[in-house]
């Protein structure tokens, strides 16, 4: 039996014990609302704790259970009701980590109670950006349906059930540890993911996986990841051949691999393009594309993917290692988007934005630059100093 898991960007949890949240009596059955905010890729949702707030958290698909930061525990002045082992399936040195009940977490209307958290330093995570207040786990609402829809920022929450499963439009997970993982068609390969809108990639695999699959060639290192407790490589190669999950076909996209990984998982920058709902109680899940999006056709060979057209919200497609540091790695770029039209490659190492070295512009600068247009990177291709501008549509 897979053990409990939290397996998002920053962090990977070994969590022990896991509660589901028991939904408060009384609540109300509508639709909720709520607009998502954003911390780098991440998206955030405000939220009340013990009818005090609200509090800013990442609102994960990868998480297992929900955290806390240990500043805003100490704040709340939260009692300790066990401990938990924090670590990482890729890591060997787990550490104790204090656990709470809430007596109330709210968000928008919907109240459930005797939420169990765990709390620990996100900013150390988070470095270089504001860390949030704490980590949801999308995907223990039960009782509900919650649907983020990220092309649009924001989320519902719905009393209720999906339809059964057709192996199409609704797909069955295996949430026996609250993360998501679904079998995809990888190169006619079926491969176990997990659900995880915390990485910043589109889909990584088993670095085991590389020699079953079709690949336009040998996997190259692209960077480096890091958990609470382990640092791997990443590398990258183009699929030759479709991914597929339910309706969802990608051709010939960019592959990352990761030689600790037990299993793979789809990130951000697949499921940005959709609006993803997450049936926990019955362990269903449903992937619709944004409402007028159109299919682009990549160069020849290239993938093919759903360009994102947001309302006032663009996207260059870049796919990063994380923004902190003096410099960038890229692992990819989305097909269509301005990205890949101006050249950035996978394995460029941005040095500078708009001018300004990345050692002197602090992690919302540069969250800002990479919303803003013109942008005008400098990077560094094998050793050659190259400038690309990118820019969006008007």
């Amino acid at each position: 039996m897979r053990k409990p898991l939290f397996t998002s960007m920053f962090l990977v949890l070994l969590i022990f014990t896991v509660a589901a949240l028991a939904l408060a009596q009384g609540g109300r059955t509508q639709i909720k609302t709520l607009p998502l905010g954003k911390i780098a890729h991440l998206s955030t949702v405000e939220v009340m704790i013990n009818n005090s707030g609200p509090y800013s958290f990442v609102l994960d698909t990868g998480a297992g259970i929900n955290v806390l930061n240990e500043k805003l525990a100490e704040t709340l002045k939260l009692s300790v009701v066990g401990s938990v082992e924090l670590g990482s399936p890729m890591g060997d040195k787990p550490s104790l980590s204090d656990q709470h009940s809430l007596g109330s977490l709210a968000i928008g209307d919907v109240v459930f109670e005797d939420v169990l958290v765990v709390s620990m330093d996100l900013d150390g995570p988070f470095r270089g950006l504001k860390a949030p207040d704490g980590i949801l786990a999308a995907a223990a609402l039960e009782g509900h349906v919650i649907t983020i829809n990220y092309p649009q920022d924001y989320m519902t929450l719905q009393k209720g059930t999906l339809p059964p499963a057709d192996g199409l439009k609704i797909l069955e997970y295996d949430g026996t540890n609250t993360v998501p993982h679904l079998e995809v068609s990888v190169g006619g390969k079926t491969v176990e993911v997990a659900l995880d809108s915390g990485a910043p990639h589109g889909i990584s695999l088993p670095m085991n996986l590389s020699d079953e699959l079709p690949l336009e060639g040998s996997p190259k290192v692209v960077g480096r990841g890091r958990t609470v407790d382990a640092e791997f490589e990443i590398l990258s190669s183009k699929l030759v051949g479709d991914f597929q999950l339910g309706e969802m076909k990608l051709a010939n996209p960019n592959i990352n691999f990761n030689r600790k990984a037990p299993y793979g998982n789809i990130g951000i920058q697949i499921l940005g393009d959709y609006s993803v709902a997450i049936d926990c109680s019955n362990q269903r899940i449903s992937f619709s594309p944004e409402p007028g999006a159109k299919v682009a056709e990549g160069k020849a060979g290239g993938p093919k993917r759903m360009v994102r057209k947001r309302s006032g919200k663009q996207s260059y497609g870049i796919q990063l290692t994380g923004i902190v540091g003096d410099e960038l790695e890229v692992l990819g770029t989305s097909a269509g988007l301005p990205a890949e039209i101006a050249g950035l490659l996978v394995g460029d190492k941005i040095k500078a934005m708009n001018g300004k070295q990345l050692k002197s512009i602090s992690g919302e600068e540069r969250v800002k630059a990479l919303r803003g247009s013109p942008l005008v990177l400098l990077v560094d291709r094998n050793g050659e100093e190259v400038e690309l501008t990118l820019g969006f549509d008007k």
